[in-house]
């Protein structure tokens, strides 16, 4: 939480650690205060990840962006070539959640620019 008060912090990625316990809706509350966003990565969902089943903890991070209307953006959270730019499984994940379209940043380019622009 101290982490999104800093100026330079705008999207926050990997809260959905199973190794970790997490408040999100504290964490959401304080995303919503700060104006900060949230990442669901593709290293998480995808079978080739190495953080464990994460779909509990992503969908409850989906469900507190939706309770407070914060969008997100997706990653491929690439550590090599072979997956840059890809996020099918968070994409997949996300849509099968029924999340809004109007709060994925990644189909809002200008949208995203803004806010990367002016946190």
């Amino acid at each position: 939480i101290n982490a999104m008060r800093h100026p330079q912090v705008k999207i926050l990625g990997h809260c959905d650690n199973p190794q970790y316990p997490v408040d999100y809706e504290a964490l959401a509350r304080c995303a919503r205060e700060e104006n900060v966003i949230f990442e669901i990565n593709e290293a998480s969902l995808a079978p080739y990840g190495y953080r464990g089943d994460t779909r509990a903890n992503n969908a409850e991070i989906l469900r507190c962006c939706r309770k407070y209307q914060l969008p997100i953006v997706l990653s491929s959270d690439s550590h090599g070539p072979e997956h840059v730019g890809k996020f099918t499984y968070a994409a997949d994940f996300v849509h099968e959640a029924m999340f809004p379209e109007s709060l994925i940043l990644n189909n809002q380019i200008p949208r995203l620019k803004v806010f990367l622009l002016t946190r």
